[in-house]
């Protein structure tokens, strides 16, 4: 939402980068240096967790191993108690248009009903996506993992075999990390941080963001490699950004100035 919101910006001919704009310019540029401190923090290794990143490697690790063996069990599981519309329904969660327009609906209500903090959370959770987004395609383009569903064999080979358009899809080998689980996981980590006193908010933050992972296994459309790796990136990402910004404030409102309409983005530090 954030970058459809910036493109809007600019292309309104009252825009302009004036003394009254300045946040404006601030709010690009802060979502561009904490892009760049994240990749920053990725070659940082002394920073490192290592408590919860070790059991989470050997977590990885493990399930990359038995990848074949877990997807049939999990996809024969599924058929045989007939939960295929289920998952086929949790799965959506992470679709990128549920996301977006959860996303949007969260601001439009912290708009409408004077919700400072459940507006700063929409931007925040898009600026998460928006990172998250980043992360998971490269990582799907490098590793060029193949889709259980192309032939039931976990195979691995490496960019640039990921963009040559193998069948049957586009995105056959562009399966590790798991983009619907990471993405969620991004923005249920945001709105969670958020909202951690309030006990409801994390939990079905966290469910959904879990069964839709869960749900990308039963769809036999990821490894739980995938998924597991997908989750622990969005939830680095969805930290990240949260501990980055929140003592900040957001407000988008429209303005009208010589005959023109455009949308101004406040961001106040």
């Amino acid at each position: 939402m954030r970058t459809k919101i910036l493109i809007l910006l600019f292309i309104f001919p009252a825009f302009s980068l004036t003394s009254q704009d300045t946040l404006q310019y601030n709010f690009l540029h802060k979502t561009l240096v904490n892009h760049g401190k994240i990749w920053e923090s990725t070659v940082q290794f002394g920073q490192y967790n290592y408590k919860k990143l070790i059991p989470l490697a050997l977590l990885t690790g493990t399930s990359l191993y038995f990848d074949e063996e877990i997807s049939k069990q999990v996809v024969s599981f599924t058929e045989k108690n007939k939960l295929e519309r289920y998952s086929h329904t949790v799965t959506q969660f992470g679709d990128p248009y549920i996301l977006g327009g959860t996303l949007l609906l969260s601001y439009g209500s912290g708009w409408l009903f004077r919700d400072q903090k459940l507006r700063q959370t929409a931007v925040m959770a898009t600026e998460a996506y928006i990172h998250n987004g980043i992360f998971t395609y490269l990582g799907k383009l490098a590793f060029a993992r193949q889709r259980p569903f192309v032939n039931g064999k976990d195979r691995w080979h490496f960019f640039p075999y990921s963009l040559q358009g193998h069948s049957p899809s586009n995105t056959a080998y562009q399966s590790f990390p798991s983009g619907h689980t990471s993405g969620v996981f991004a923005v249920a980590t945001v709105f969670a941080r958020q909202y951690q006193n309030t006990t409801w908010v994390p939990v079905l933050a966290y469910s959904i963001a879990t069964l839709t992972g869960i749900s990308r296994v039963t769809e036999h459309k990821h490894w739980l490699g995938d998924v597991i790796a997908g989750a622990a990136l969005g939830y680095g990402i969805g930290n990240f950004v949260y501990l980055n910004s929140k003592d900040t404030r957001y407000t988008l409102f429209p303005t009208y100035w010589d005959n023109n309409v455009s949308l101004t983005f406040q961001l106040e530090f």
